[in-house]
């Protein structure tokens, strides 16, 4: 077992493999890998990929796994982290993956999307196959070319499910406060 008794100089060299094999860091115990860069380098991870076809890459694959998957597990995040004012360590925004149903063959994933909110997490948007869903009290905001103005979407606090269906067709939707709408 080799150790390093200071910082590995590569030069002008890389880290390679060799007969395809995989390079594995393994910390010991709660260590972890840490990518850092220099105060001029804000950009310390590059992944690249040489392709000249139609393959997909390059791929990050955040991979958990578990003997024993349940519904509702989380399987990784990406964490946006930042100080506040008094010098403490926030996570400002994340994008969780999560297990909907772990059934071979009929399995279903979702996505969340988090925000800190006066100090707690707050789940703004979650993706599934069943859709876009909009945590409480969020607001759906359209902006037009321009910068300066949103077409906002709110709903009053439903006491039920409620369903909003858009016609087959191509057109305008008419509020009823419109002049020119017609109850037929």
């Amino acid at each position: 077992s080799p150790e390093l008794g200071g910082p590995l100089d590569v030069l002008t060299r890389s880290i390679v493999s060799s007969s395809n094999r995989d390079i594995t860091l393994a910390p010991d115990g709660t260590g972890q890998i840490a990518l850092t860069g220099g105060t001029t380098n804000a950009s310390p991870v590059n992944i690249s990929f040489n392709d000249d076809g139609a393959a997909a890459g390059p791929n990050l694959i955040l991979n958990r796994t578990s003997a024993s998957p349940a519904n509702g597990d989380n399987l990784g995040a990406i964490l946006f982290r930042g100080n506040d004012d008094a010098g403490n360590t926030d996570t400002y925004g994340s994008i969780t993956g999560r297990i909907g149903r772990t059934t071979s063959g009929g399995e279903r994933g979702l996505i969340n999307f988090n925000v800190i909110d006066n100090g707690s997490d707050e789940n703004v948007m979650s993706l599934s196959r069943k859709g876009l869903f909009f945590g409480a009290g969020n607001v759906v905001a359209l902006g037009g070319d321009s910068a300066n103005f949103f077409t906002s979407l709110y709903v009053t606090d439903p006491t039920a499910d409620r369903t909003i269906t858009f016609p087959d067709a191509t057109g305008t939707v008419m509020l009823d406060s419109d002049s020119s709408f017609t109850n037929n």
